[in-house]
């Protein structure tokens, strides 16, 4: 039987919550140039040293944010992996997932990407393969890959480098959407993107010759 709680590691569980919370707020609302340690502190309703109680500095309450961000679309995809319903119908939920992702939080993954990766994208590129967030989410892609060729949806192939053909296109794609001012709508991307992606290159009249 677990041991109950202790009301000071509640306490602590409940603010660090607090302050990971208001941090996302301030980052979509402020943007780069007001996210600092003391509007994080005014949203959350507490005094700018409690923050440090927890957290070195900003950066470091960044990465946590980050963490915590990740581990909620694994979360979410887990369920789309696991949804009762045809590969297609997958695949499109899982593309549409990572859009809505990254287009709804476009603020605060531009600060993390200029904290985590302040040389550059080779930077990005060497740092992210070494992410367990990331290697996780190649082994959930992998898995329903690998279902879908052992069910026959797919034709034969590695499910693994499939996994990461997918995984490097979409995060190359996601990133521009990142960098751009403005941006296609998601829904426009993702019907291209699934159409080709399930439908290949090739025109109909093409198909045919």
């Amino acid at each position: 039987m677990q041991e109950p709680r202790s009301k000071e590691v509640v306490l602590t569980e409940f603010r660090i919550q607090s302050i990971l919370e208001a941090t996302m707020r301030v980052i979509a609302r402020e943007g780069l140039p007001g996210t600092s340690m003391n509007a994080i502190a005014q949203e959350a309703g507490i005094a700018k040293g409690t923050i440090y109680l927890y957290f070195r500095d900003r950066e470091e309450l960044i990465e946590r944010v980050a963490q915590a961000t990740f581990q909620e679309l694994l979360d979410e995809l887990d369920e789309v992996f696991a949804a009762p319903a045809a590969f297609h119908e997958r695949f499109v939920r899982l593309v549409e997932k990572l859009f809505g992702f990254f287009d709804g939080r476009r603020e605060f993954f531009r600060l993390l990407f200029s904290i985590r990766y302040p040389d550059g994208p080779r930077s990005a590129e060497c740092r992210r393969a070494e992410s367990p967030h990331y290697r996780r989410y190649l082994e959930q892609l992998s898995g329903f890959l690998g279902s879908a060729v052992a069910s026959g949806e797919v034709m034969l192939c590695d499910p693994e480098r499939l996994a990461l053909f997918l995984s490097e296109g979409l995060h190359a794609l996601l990133q521009r959407r990142l960098r751009e001012e403005t941006s296609p709508p998601a829904g426009e991307e993702v019907a291209w993107l699934t159409r080709v992606l399930l439908g290949g290159l090739l025109t109909a009249e093409e198909k045919v010759r």
